[in-house]
């Protein structure tokens, strides 16, 4: 089964569209005209006791009609090493962002979006295998690293997803001086960070592991209350000593352009600048937004 990414729709044999936003629900509807589409209808709150079951069936029912799609049955031990590989995964992510907490002038966040992006389409095992050799590689380095420089211009990033090639607000940060040493991206940290922990290695509960970390574990804006959202960005500022947050609200995605003006009255209330950029994946604007960037970096500064 070919995954749909960045790869024609030729490629693949299925899509899987999870339910998190008006524009996801036509999406499925779009494709379904052109190859089996499947939708996740993704809880839109974290009640532990009704919603967590309901999420549970769903992913069940994916597993059920991937394994019938393929031809390979999802089975206790193959669920199994792949949450051994995927947790192997997180562990070499976590040692690298640990690193990164340590040394944020160590890395850009480009190159640090570079290493998280290409776990979309690498292998697991290769990648895994990648990022340890990355981390031997720039240990030396940091040891030996000087302090930042006085105009050093740490920022977190936040908000709708950047992914490549469409790196426009990225670029625009990092060619202007700063550095992007943290995010709370869907594409981005979030998405390794935290791994499957599994109490029962059981069929049903490995699933029950695996339904529970994309339960708890997530801060998307789709759920009706984002507060877990909003802490982790206040810690990400804290842990990496961010001078100020830039949020990239991706024009047409509701769910982060509503949720800016919440996160601005907290991040005003802890004394954080803020910098929220409407945009989209086109270069149209990129001038308008170079403006933008450079004036609150300065002001940073």
């Amino acid at each position: 089964m070919a995954v749909c990414g960045l790869e024609p729709l030729s490629l693949c044999s299925a899509a899987v569209v999870p339910l998190c936003c008006d524009a996801k629900t036509k999406l499925a509807q779009t494709l379904n005209d052109y190859l089996p589409t499947w939708v996740v209808d993704l809880p839109g709150r974290r009640d532990y006791d009704r919603d967590l079951a309901d999420w549970r069936r769903e992913v069940s029912e994916l597993a059920d009609r991937l394994g019938r799609h393929t031809g390979h049955p999802i089975t206790r031990q193959s669920l199994r090493q792949s949450v051994e590989l995927y947790h192997a995964r997180a562990e070499a992510f976590r040692a690298l962002y640990n690193l990164r907490k340590a040394y944020p002038h160590l890395l850009t966040g480009r190159d640090a979006f570079l290493v998280t992006e290409a776990s979309f389409s690498d292998d697991p095992a290769r990648w895994t295998d990648h990022v340890w050799k990355l981390i031997r590689e720039l240990e030396p380095r940091a040891k030996d690293r000087p302090a930042p420089p006085q105009d050093f211009v740490p920022v977190v990033l936040t908000g709708a997803p950047i992914l490549w090639p469409s790196w426009k607000l990225a670029n625009v940060i990092e060619d202007h001086g700063a550095t992007i040493v943290a995010d709370t991206l869907c594409s981005g940290t979030q998405r390794l960070f935290d791994p499957v922990q599994v109490d029962e290695p059981t069929l049903d509960g490995m699933f029950r592991a695996l339904a529970l970390r994309y339960f708890s574990a997530s801060i998307c804006p789709s759920f009706a209350d984002s507060s877990d959202r909003i802490d982790r960005l206040l810690e990400l500022c804290a842990d990496f000593k961010a001078r100020g947050v830039i949020s990239h609200n991706l024009r047409l995605c509701m769910l982060f352009d509503m949720e800016s003006a919440r996160v601005r009255q907290v991040l005003r209330r802890k004394e954080i600048p803020l910098l929220a950029v409407q945009t989209d994946y086109g270069q149209e604007d990129v001038e308008q937004v170079k403006t933008r960037v450079e004036a609150f970096l300065e002001m940073l500064r």
